[in-house]
């Protein structure tokens, strides 16, 4: 290969792998079916491992602090967390 033919090769790499990605995910929108004034989720499609409906799944909160209001929530389901 020829030293132009080579620099050629080597330009046209370092542009293709250093141009931002035109690529972006279209996620729906989030949801919290459960408490609806918390923040949702949003459910990732082709994910290496899938949540499974029949299996219990356990989170841990640190719910310590009070919402602002008696029939606030809690802002350890929310994020961020107000500090």
């Amino acid at each position: 290969m020829k030293l132009g033919a080579c620099m050629r090769t080597i330009a046209t790499s370092i542009v293709t792998l250093t141009s931002p990605m035109p690529v972006v995910a279209q996620w729906p929108a989030p949801k919290a079916p459960v408490v609806p004034e918390a923040d949702g989720f949003v459910t990732i499609p082709k994910t290496a491992v899938p949540p499974d409906k029949g299996r219990g799944y356990e989170a841990i909160f640190d719910a310590t602090r009070a919402a602002d209001k008696p029939a606030g929530l809690l802002p350890a389901l929310t994020w961020p967390v107000p500090s």
